[in-house]
């Protein structure tokens, strides 16, 4: 047993109690407890710091790190699918003669649809992919700089890019729809 720091009326702020031999824990804080109210002291003057307490405030952090890391990844696919739509309403707009002619020479509205589709999961799991990338790069190098496994299985690296391709196929179809719905005489005429 040793004491800890005196506060500023010379009492100790804490003591830390070690378990000998083959005592349990709990049967030392139990006996300890035991001593501390002969003096007065109950449970409500003293906090019990153990293993199990340190590792539900290390729990409460992960939880805490785990809630700010994923309001940001959701913020920042929110605002990648917001990036895109946009992006793929300006394609739209500036290929009107392009899906004209494909309707004049016997497109189909839901292939002009398609078209629009895959340009648009082609850019977004791209993009999916490269973030993949780095990020993976960043944990190799930060792994090498601390003694902490990083270990990812097969679904921290599928779900990014299956929940990626659901957002771009989100995000495209309301510019595939748009570009589908241009009647071929109005879009040859507007070139």
């Amino acid at each position: 047993m040793g004491a800890g720091p005196r506060d500023e009326r010379g009492d100790i702020s804490a003591l830390l109690l070690t378990a000998a031999g083959t005592t349990a824990p709990e049967e030392l804080q139990r006996r300890a407890r035991g001593l501390l109210c002969g003096f007065g002291l109950d449970d409500d003057a003293v906090e019990w710091i153990t293993p199990d307490t340190l590792l539900r405030g290390v729990r409460r952090w992960q939880r805490a790190v785990g809630w700010v890391a994923g309001s940001s990844a959701a913020l920042g696919l929110l605002l990648g699918a917001v990036s895109l739509a946009g992006m793929l309403l300006t394609g739209v707009r500036e290929r009107v003669a392009e899906i004209g002619l494909r309707r004049a020479l016997g497109a189909r509205p839901h292939e002009i649809a398609l078209l629009f589709v895959a340009e648009a999961a082609v850019l977004g799991l791209g993009a999916a992919l490269l973030g993949l990338l780095g990020a993976g790069a960043v944990l190799l190098g930060q792994g090498a700089r601390f003694p902490l496994p990083f270990h990812f299985g097969v679904g921290a690296w599928l779900i990014p890019l299956v929940l990626a391709g659901g957002i771009v196929i989100l995000c495209s179809l309301g510019p595939a729809w748009q570009a589908a719905r241009l009647p071929p005489a109005e879009a040859l005429r507007n070139e």
